[in-house]
């Protein structure tokens, strides 16, 4: 089941989401990444507590958490 919804995208994301020839699934891979990559996060944060991450360069934190949404 699909349904439809209506996004605003910036002129850069749209354009690379156009360009693919199927934006609805470009943008619906991308949520499944996002997906997998908070999971993922929480089971290392669950594995090896909140620490987990201290080797992590500090741009590669900030990114890590913006995407993570911490």
């Amino acid at each position: 089941m699909t349904q439809r919804i209506t996004v605003s995208l910036p002129d850069d994301l749209a354009a690379r989401a156009k360009a693919t020839g199927n934006a609805s699934a470009y943008v619906a891979e991308a949520l499944r990444n996002q997906s997998r990559l908070e999971r993922d996060m929480d089971i290392l944060a669950e594995l090896w507590g909140e620490g987990w991450d201290a080797g992590i360069s500090d741009s590669d934190r900030e990114r890590a958490s913006h995407l993570h949404g911490r």
